[in-house]
């Protein structure tokens, strides 16, 4: 028997392939919409926001309100199993300036209204598991995953032979101020910064000024051609502040993703980035301001370097593709179908 699945997200639009992947948070189109052409070679029948269609599952991503819940209640009327997936760590209320919360008291009362009708936790990181876990006896970590049929492309190793070498970023331009700490070292070695974002009228100003009068280049983020923009520089960076339970819940993507293409990553040392970035493996974890600089410097004194930690993260990044991770998903969907 075909095993149906509904998917809801906060959009109106009912058909996946009419979904505008620029138009949605990057976590809808990582944790739902690019897995469900997977899912459909697998023979699982997956529908989107639709009330009428008898289905098996009801699974929630990025959606958790009173609409969210009164939405679950119906599908679990109706004999649905529901899972509950989450992004974020919303069980800890978090303030940080420009992001608007971002995890506030009404967040933390909705996702627990979620997670108490729910069957099933799904969670983006193993901190955010950690967190679920005391909430619901069925928590489930699945990581985030990376298409390889759309990041398909491998970084020329003889650009990391250029003169200038380019540290590379991609993000919501609020949280651009995670690279402000970095950004005196990477002017110190004359490193360019390209950013990735499709928000640069909300970049602070402080990253403005930077914008101004060094060479930086801001590229706007869209889902087709991030791909080949990830190419255009030689390695991301990936700083952030960790006196917050908002970003120690992070999953790994925002580095897979480079190292996926074979761009290496230096980061901050964020829980889920030790799954996939080991030291002088796929690129470097930075505990400090020191080890930043030490490890840029580094890096522009000897570029071949890059061309080492590249070609181990590709294939550090293959157990990671949408392509394995789906076979974790189907697992707990046929666990809990023949809980029915």
């Amino acid at each position: 028997m075909t095993l149906k699945l509904n998917w809801f997200i906060p959009t109106k639009t009912s058909r996946s392939n009419k979904i505008n992947f620029d138009r949605v948070s990057g976590s809808i189109w990582i944790r739902c919409l690019q897995l469900i052409p997977y899912f459909n070679q697998m023979g699982f029948d997956s529908v989107i926001n639709d009330l009428e269609k008898e289905t098996d599952i009801s699974i929630f991503v990025r959606w958790q309100n009173p609409e969210a819940y009164e939405t679950a209640l119906k599908q679990k009327s109706k004999g649905q199993k529901i899972i509950f997936d989450l992004c974020v760590n919303y069980f800890d209320e978090v303030h940080i300036e420009n992001l608007q919360g971002p995890v506030t008291k009404s967040h933390i009362n909705d996702c627990k209204k979620m997670v108490s009708i729910s069957d099933v936790i799904t969670c983006a990181s193993k901190y955010i598991a950690s967190r679920a876990s005391q909430y619901h006896p069925k928590t489930e970590y699945l990581p985030d995953s990376i298409d390889s049929k759309h990041f398909n492309l491998t970084k020329n190793i003889l650009d990391f032979q250029k003169n200038k070498l380019s540290a590379i970023w991609s993000g919501v331009a609020p949280k651009s101020d995670d690279l402000k700490p970095i950004i005196p070292i990477l002017k110190a070695n004359d490193i360019d910064l390209k950013i990735i974002s499709n928000q640069k009228y909300r970049f602070s100003r402080h990253i403005l000024r930077w914008f101004k009068f060094n060479r930086t280049q801001n590229i706007i983020w869209s889902y087709n051609t991030f791909p080949s923009n990830i190419l255009k520089g030689e390695f991301s960076v990936a700083p952030r502040t960790l006196s917050n339970s908002y970003n120690k819940g992070h999953s790994f993507f925002k580095i897979g993703v480079f190292l996926s293409q074979g761009i290496p990553a230096i980061a901050s040392p964020v829980p889920s980035y030790h799954e996939v970035l080991q030291n002088d493996v796929q690129g470097r974890i930075c505990e400090n301001l020191n080890e930043w600089d030490k490890t840029i410097q580094e890096i522009k004194e000897d570029p071949n370097i890059l061309v080492n930690w590249s070609n181990k993260a590709i294939k550090s990044m293959q157990p990671f593709h949408t392509s394995q991770i789906v076979k974790k998903y189907s697992r707990i969907f046929n666990e809990l179908k023949h809980l029915s």
